[in-house]
Parts: C-alpha cells; sequence; structure tokens
C-alpha cells in the first residue's frame, strides 16, 4: 500500500547508516550493533527512524550490516519489521566495511532510481521543538535549489572546536567540510540527516572502496561544482556516541518532562510506538 508523505507525494525510501563499530560506546557495543543500544526505552535506529518517518512517511528502508552483522540481521527481521510495517532491505557489509560514502555507493542499483532518497546515521537521537512539520519544507527547498544533497543542520558553539562541520556561504550552498573554522564561512553543525539526489552516484569510485561521505564523496561533488546546501533548522540533538556519558545523557532527556514538556511528549509517543 502507498504511503503518502505530507507533500502529498508517495513515501520516500531512505538509508540507514548503521555498519559501523561503535567503538567509543564499549563496553556496550562489545556484543552489539550500536543502532540495536536501547536508548530511553527505545533503540536508537528507532528513534532516527521515527525522526523522519514521523514527518515524511517512508515506503522502504535499507539497512546496512557489518559489526555483529548477525544479531542485527535478526534484530532487523524479528523485531524492527514487525515494528514499523514497511520493507526492509538490509545491505550486508559482514566481510568489507564500508563506512558511509562506500556504503550508500554500494546501493547504486537500488537507489538510483529514486529522485530523492533519505540518508541517516542510524545511531542519531533527535527530538523536533515543536508541532510544526519542516523536513517538507526541506524537500522542496532541496527541489527548487537543484541542490545534488541537503543537510539537515542546526547551530552548535562546538562546531570548529571539537566538533566538524559544514562551512557554507551566505547562500547556504557548502564550500567544505572540515573540523576547522573557515574564514568568511558559516560552520554548522550536521545533524545526521540529509537528503540526496540520484545524480550523487556519478561521483561514486570506480571500484567500490570504503570512504567517507562528507569528506570524500560529497567533496567531490562540491569540487565538480554541483550544489550541496544546508538546511537550518532547530532541532534537539545529543551526543550517543561516549560511554562515559551515555547514562548522563539519558537522564538529561528524561530532564525533559520537566523543561519541555512538548518534546517530552513526542519522546513518550515514540517510546510508545515502539512498544515501550
Amino acid at each position: 500500500m502507498d504511503r503518502k508523505n505530507k507533500t502529498g507525494g508517495i513515501g520516500m525510501k531512505a538509508f540507514f547508516l548503521s555498519a559501523g563499530l561503535g567503538a567509543r560506546l564499549r563496553p556496550l557495543t562489545d556484543d552489539l550493533p550500536k543502532p540495536m543500544i536501547m536508548f530511553n526505552k527505545a533503540p536508537l535506529l528507532y528513534h532516527a527512524f521515527d525522526f523522519i518517518n514521523s514527518q515524511t512517511p517512508l515506503s522502504h528502508i535499507v539497512v546496512n550490516a557489518h559489526w555483529k552483522s548477525d544479531k542485527m540481521i535478526s534484530f532487523l527481521n524479528e523485531q524492527f519489521k514487525p515494528v514499523i510495517k514497511i520493507p526492509v532491505t538490509i545491505s550486508d557489509e559482514t566481510t568489507e566495511l564500508l563506512d558511509s560514502g562506500g556504503g550508500l555507493c554500494k546501493l547504486a542499483p537500488l537507489l538510483s532510481q529514486e529522485k530523492n532518497f533519505w540518508v541517516i546515521n542510524g545511531d542519531e537521537f533527535l527530538l523536533p521543538l515543536d508541532q510544526t512539520p519542516f523536513l517538507p519544507e526541506l524537500i522542496n527547498e532541496h527541489n527548487k535549489s537543484g541542490s545534488w544533497a541537503t543537510l539537515l543542520v542546526t547551530e552548535n558553539k562546538r562546531v570548529g572546536v571539537d566538533l566538524g562541520g559544514a562551512w557554507a556561504d551566505q547562500n547556504n550552498k557548502i564550500q567544505a567540510f572540515s573540523k576547522r573554522p573557515i574564514p568568511d564561512l558559516k560552520g554548522w553543525h550536521y545533524t545526521g540527516v540529509m537528503l540526496c539526489s540520484n545524480e550523487i552516484f556519478k561521483y561514486c569510485q570506480p571500484v567500490l572502496a570504503a570512504e567517507n561521505i562528507l569528506y570524500d564523496l560529497l567533496t567531490r561533488v562540491i569540487l565538480a561544482g554541483h550544489k550541496v546546501s544546508v538546511f537550518s533548522h532547530p532541532v534537539y540533538w545529543v551526543e550517543t556516541g561516549h560511554y562515559e556519558h551515555f547514562y548522563l545523557v539519558q537522564e538529561q532527556v528524561e530532564e525533559l518532562k520537566n523543561t519541555s514538556p512538548q518534546m517530552y511528549q513526542f519522546l513518550k509517543n515514540r517510546q510508545k510506538s515502539w512498544g515501550a
């Protein structure tokens, strides 16, 4: 059955990057892929899925698997699919970790048939600040601007200090990705959510290889003169990658009950939809 998104089109496909080693989160990831780790009563992968699907319903998702891939594949088939109730394709990288860019390029036969598709980090925790959907606006801006990729970004004072960023001009066109400030450009925090055009596959390497989606694949697109844009919108984002802060961050999220009841309700709705 077709799933309509809020812009009136057929639900889109999305690729959730889920193959990483999760090294910074060990020992929690000693035996589990990071996207399977429970975070505030739902797996991290479900948090990422719900953030997109609640605003622009998806018709099909792709999830790649490398670290503890047998457990990830079982989780997707036995737990995730029954909850989300849409098709799930598993991109098996058990024998070779392709990183974010190579993982995407491997999917060219599947995703190149789509005009646009989402690429999302499968371990992101994001909440909208209010009830107004903004991802449909990102889609519209992406199409109007002719961008080959549009990144959802937000303000973060740590960009250029201890976080890398997308450095864009006044027209929201990304000029480079860098961990250090770039003169005359504004540094934005990339939330782990981007919309890609199928044109991006033209800049995959001739021989499939591991590479980063930002610093390698999109950088080639930018250097070739094509437009890659930022779409800025405030969202609630927390870092889930460090073991020493992992439980403290969950307590901070739970504190939204007192500090931001509306965001906390989004979280409760998400937990309920997972079955928590």
